[in-house]
């Protein structure tokens, strides 16, 4: 119910492609802007440790190493590429502070 609170542009594949039918990209790097943007949006709303974090996450990785290479076609990072990398960067920094917690909970049991 908060989605819209937090991301202010929303992007979803359905959309991506009711946009590619109706011819509205003029470049293959605006279709990679609106998939960063639908990316980013997933790694903003969802945590690290979730199944539609760790998705987004992969998705993003195959479709930049995959499809853009095999297609010929790859377009420079957008604008919301910094925003990805800093989002990922962010979550390496959580999960290794959870683990840190995780190992120091342990130690002060025994």
């Amino acid at each position: 119910p908060n989605y819209h609170d937090v991301i202010k542009k929303p992007m979803d594949l359905q959309t991506m492609l009711a946009r590619a039918e109706r011819d509205e990209y003029n470049s293959y790097a605006w279709v990679r802007e609106m998939f960063d943007l639908m990316v980013l949006n997933a790694l903003t709303f969802n945590r690290f440790h979730t199944t539609f974090w760790k998705e987004a996450q992969r998705f993003h990785k195959v479709c930049l190493t995959g499809v853009s290479k095999s297609m010929g076609k790859a377009a420079p990072p957008g604008q919301y590429d910094e925003a990805i990398q800093k989002n990922l960067e962010n979550a390496k920094k959580a999960k290794k502070m959870e683990e840190e917690r995780k190992i120091k909970e342990e130690n002060m049991k025994q």
